[in-house]
């Protein structure tokens, strides 16, 4: 999206002021640099990168005719001087809620986050993924959508209807976590005749009964994850990778029990697609917390989780079959937020393993460092994961945040 146009509705989102009971800009800029310690697997790939990103956030609430009404609007901006398809624009959320008793309705581009595990969230399958910005599948593109919620005794229904779809896009040649073949992002094909405008649907109940926490959902319309398949140009004599886009049905559950300092997770999907057919794949395990450790202040938890994909090797994407999460999070507790979290993923059955390092803090009331490290080791040429082989990492993010209020 056009920077141009990201600018002209933040500013005519402006102009409500005079009419809502409450504004708020918030937001952030932030510059990011990254080390890889190895060089590439491919010859255009760097060894280190330097970005800067801006994520402004409008919100307004008022009131009208007994209905409680809000619009959040966040434009997402970075610049990359290494990998051009890393340099992108996004809007995050252009959204306005309408709440009134025991129902609620939602329309615009939106993010919906549905999980509780740690190591990876299959049952999250509303947003396109945003790998541009992490490979770790936390990040995602703004959806548009319709949704309508109903709150009850005996839970809260969503219902969710999604019309267009948004392509995940790929880091470029000289991106680092690419691909030995170049993806052609603009030539995406589909199952669907509609293609891109295909509307999808989704429906979930959910419901907290005392200790614990429940969703079921049912998701119905275009996979997010795409297959990658080889093209050849005679003229150019190359060959290039096209993402292909097939429906999909999937149900879904995740439950998480509270027991003091025990949280017991889990997440269960069961798919159907033309390709895998019908698949099953569970993740699930535990954190323990140690709260005031030493009565330093401190809180120390310990996180436990599996991770099976009954496609085996088959699996296209980073699910993983039979593959273990062990971590550790730190929550120092203190007045800069400061907070540590480490793990790794292990195979039960090779010896490829990755570890990854989270780490931040505040300083100065309105600034927040970040550092992350992940490293891969014994990754298998013969798995997709291969490309990730000799992109060992360390990045350094520093951040100024701003908040105003401005009725």
């Amino acid at each position: 999206m056009d920077i141009k146009v990201i600018l002209a509705i933040v500013s005519l989102l402006g102009l409500l002021q005079q009419y809502v009971m409450a504004i708020e800009i918030s937001g952030y800029i932030e510059g990011e640099g990254r080390y890889f310690f190895e060089q590439g697997l491919y010859s255009q790939q760097k060894d280190k990168s330097v970005s800067i990103a801006w994520q402004p956030e409008l919100y307004a609430a008022w009131e009208s005719n007994g209905i409680e009404k809000s619009m959040t609007v966040v434009p997402f901006l970075r610049w990359d001087n290494v990998d051009n398809a890393r340099s992108h624009a996004d809007i995050r959320e252009f959204k306005t809620i309408w709440a009134k008793d025991d129902w609620e309705w939602e329309a615009g581009i939106s993010k919906i986050f549905w999980g509780v595990t740690e190591a990876l969230h299959l049952v999250d399958v509303i947003n396109q993924t945003d790998i541009l910005e992490s490979i770790d599948g936390e990040e995602k593109w703004g959806q548009p959508l319709l949704r309508a919620t109903k709150i009850t005794d005996w839970g809260v229904w969503d219902l969710l209807l999604l019309p267009g779809f948004r392509e995940r896009i790929f880091p470029g040649k000289a991106g680092r976590f690419s691909t030995p073949l170049v993806i052609e992002n603009e030539q995406a094909k589909y199952q669907s005749g509609a293609k891109q405008l295909h509307t999808d649907w989704a429906l979930r109940w959910s419901h907290n009964m005392n200790d614990w926490d429940i969703g079921i959902a049912y998701f119905e319309g275009t996979r997010r994850a795409p297959r990658l398949t080889i093209n050849y140009n005679f003229l150019q004599k190359k060959a290039y990778l096209i993402p292909y886009y097939e429906q999909m049905q999937q149900w879904g559950i995740d439950l998480q029990y509270t027991q003091g300092s025990w949280l017991w997770k889990g997440e269960l999907i069961s798919q159907n697609n033309p390709t895998d057919d019908q698949y099953t794949a569970i993740t699930g395990g535990f954190e323990y917390t140690w709260y005031d450790v030493w009565q330093t202040g401190k809180d120390v938890g310990v996180l436990g989780e599996y991770l099976f994909d009954d496609r085996g090797d088959n699996a296209d994407d980073l699910l993983f079959a039979h593959h273990w999460f062990a971590g550790i999070r730190v929550a120092f507790n203190d007045a800069q937020s400061s907070e540590v979290l480490a793990g790794g993923i292990f195979d039960s059955y090779s010896a490829m393993q990755m570890y990854s390092v989270e780490a931040s803090r505040r300083f100065l009331d309105s600034w927040k460092v970040s550092i992350e490290a992940r490293f891969f080791s014994h990754i298998d040429k013969q798995t997709p994961l291969y490309t990730l082989a000799k992109d060992d990492y360390i990045e350094l993010r520093l951040a100024y945040y701003f908040s105003e209020q401005l009725n």
